[in-house]
């Protein structure tokens, strides 16, 4: 379904009802502060670590304080871990320069670009280096032209190589093969038509392997099922039981980089 994004959590079902929900509070328990929304939509009380480690309480409005204290605190294991994960994660991929000593990202791994003089433009990649070939090396757009039109050429084939890895794990969910469509998305990684078309966001080609596939088998587990309900995320967890990490991984970027 158009629209559907692989960072979607099951908490966006209910979202907060900002008219009951009065003002946000900044608590702390066991030394863990939090920020606790109130929300006459919600039956059970969730606890969320966003992408910058703040961890984050949606409560129904008639949960006590003391409760609330004390579901923080049985969960500051879980939180503590989570706010560690998230700081070894690598800095969101940046827009790079077209310049010789610049890193640019392939499959979520870095290469320098190295500048060479030729009439004949070429791009090729060189162990950890891309090695690009064009009339004048100093000139930024000629370098761009080159790079640009190298991932151009490469990112058809690189997530297609991905989506038959991943289509082959989803064997299981017995849905039909669905046509691939790559193009440049600006505020998805991928969505899921309800006539049964998957497009993927051309982006995604500098994203490591393991993202790359969540995304893909996020989207595929949509043919199953088009909403982000309880029977979505068991499809996506029978495919990808470490689904969840690498959803909060996948928060770190963002789309159009």
């Amino acid at each position: 379904m158009s629209g559907h994004r692989p960072s979607s959590t099951p908490s966006k079902q209910n979202p907060v009802n900002r008219a009951s929900e009065g003002s946000s509070i900044r608590k702390a328990t066991s030394e863990i502060p939090f920020e606790l929304r109130r929300s006459g939509r919600r039956k059970t009380l969730q606890i969320a670590v966003d992408p910058l480690g703040r961890v984050l309480v949606t409560a129904p409005l008639e949960t006590t304080p003391v409760e609330i204290q004390r579901r923080v605190s049985k969960r500051a294991g879980w939180i503590r871990k989570q706010q560690h994960e998230l700081s070894q994660l690598p800095a969101p991929i940046a827009l790079k320069r077209w310049v010789a000593g610049e890193t640019h990202y392939y499959l979520g791994r870095q290469y320098r670009i190295r500048l060479l003089r030729r009439q004949v433009r070429e791009v090729r990649l060189v162990g950890r280096y891309f090695h690009v070939a064009v009339p004048a090396p100093r000139e930024a757009a000629q370098v761009q032209r080159a790079l640009l039109d190298w991932f151009r050429s490469h990112t058809r084939s690189a997530l297609g190589r991905r989506f038959e890895a991943c289509w082959a794990k989803a064997r299981p969910l017995k849905v039909a093969r669905p046509p691939l469509v790559v193009r440049t998305l600006e505020k998805r990684w991928g969505s899921c038509s309800a006539s049964g078309r998957l497009l993927l966001n051309r982006e995604l080609v500098k994203l490591p392997v393991t993202l790359v596939d969540y995304v893909i088998l996020h989207e595929i587990c949509h043919l199953a099922e088009m909403h982000h309900g309880p029977k979505f995320w068991r499809l996506l967890e029978s495919v990808l039981p470490d689904w969840q990490h690498l959803r909060d991984r996948l928060k770190q970027f963002s789309p159009g980089i």
